[in-house]
């Protein structure tokens, strides 16, 4: 349990990252799609697991093999990231590029505060907050939902990792096209509407010997909630800027996280015979109420109407960074 609860605290310094590494990094025509492919990495990640552990893991002894396995590519990963990645480049690749901000105890809670009172973004969070928790409650409660039904481990993991390589393809192509239309709220909305028609037709699907269309229902659903979680992240920097990218992509996280807990949770104690029926209800009724809540925000594209004026913040106004409050004169 103490691996694993260092292994959830560790999300709190990477899955945000995305928004804050494109804005530093990419320009602005480039920015979306380095967003979506950078959150790529996190269900790839989980792909790659959920396929391999099955594979590797055939008797309990094997469960050390499969961690040292993983444990040898992250240390890899670590000592290149270490050495080789830069906070931000030399040269600011926008007007908007993320600049140094104060890291001070009351700059952080000013910037909370100004967050929690913005009334478009507590929208957008709760609305990601559903969406996204319901997702990840589909992948963790995979198991329990298809086992029933006589499929094996390997084939579990051989279907979400259908889902999140799915998800991959779509983040690729999506980013680049919402990067030449910005219309982000619009597609946020069609990842959520997606996300919810993979929900109807996965649970209509499962049934035993069904493995060929389980596998198209699967991937239906990875292609739109894997799309989405890139989606909430940017639209979320977008509506709440100049406050720091990764503070308003890891409150929606942080909720994310507890939605899916509390539905995984549910879905855990409903009984076999009943787990199904009530596993779709709360999931999809999720979407729906997440799908409702979305129409109702308002948020402009703070960023990117200052990107198309050709100014920072600081040249418009006058301050410093520490000197901002966050959302003067937003909602």
């Amino acid at each position: 349990m103490a691996g694993q609860a260092l292994a959830g605290i560790s999300q709190t310094f990477f899955m945000g990252a995305p928004p804050q590494l494109a804005a530093s990094w990419f320009p602005v025509k480039e920015r979306t799609a380095a967003t979506s492919i950078g959150s790529l990495a996190n269900p790839v990640g989980i792909g790659l697991g959920t396929y391999m552990a099955p594979c590797i893991v055939k008797v309990p002894d094997d469960m050390f093999t499969f961690l040292a396995i993983q444990a040898a590519i992250m240390s890899v990963v670590l000592v290149v990231v270490a050495l080789l990645l830069r906070s931000r480049p030399k040269t600011p690749p926008s007007p908007t590029t993320s600049q140094a901000q104060e890291t001070s105890v009351k700059a952080y809670l000013i910037s909370l505060k100004g967050l929690i009172l913005h009334k478009d973004f507590m929208l957008l969070a709760t609305s990601c907050m559903l969406t996204l928790g319901a997702y990840w409650a589909v992948l963790s409660l995979s198991s329990s939902l298809l086992m029933p039904f006589g499929y094996t481990d390997t084939q579990i993991g051989f279907l979400v990792c259908t889902a999140l390589m799915s998800g991959v393809l779509s983040c690729t192509l999506f980013g680049v096209l919402l990067d030449r239309f910005r219309t982000y709220r619009y597609f946020t909305f069609m990842a959520m509407l997606g996300t919810l028609a993979g929900f109807v037709t996965l649970f209509a699907a499962i049934r035993r010997n069904n493995l060929f269309c389980l596998t198209w229902c699967w991937a239906l659903t990875g292609w739109f909630g894997t799309t989405a979680f890139a989606f909430f992240l940017e639209l979320g920097v977008e509506c709440t800027y100049p406050t720091p990218e990764t503070m308003s992509a890891n409150l929606q996280l942080s909720l994310a996280q507890l939605s899916g807990i509390a539905f995984i949770s549910i879905g855990s104690v409903v009984k076999d015979n009943n787990r199904l029926i009530v596993s779709f209800s709360m999931l999809a009724g999720s979407l729906v109420a997440a799908i409702l809540l979305l129409c109702l925000f308002r948020g402009s594209y703070r960023r990117l109407q200052i990107e198309r004026d050709g100014s920072t913040v600081a040249e418009r106004d006058g301050s410093t960074a520490a000197e901002r409050e966050p959302f003067a004169g937003v909602n």
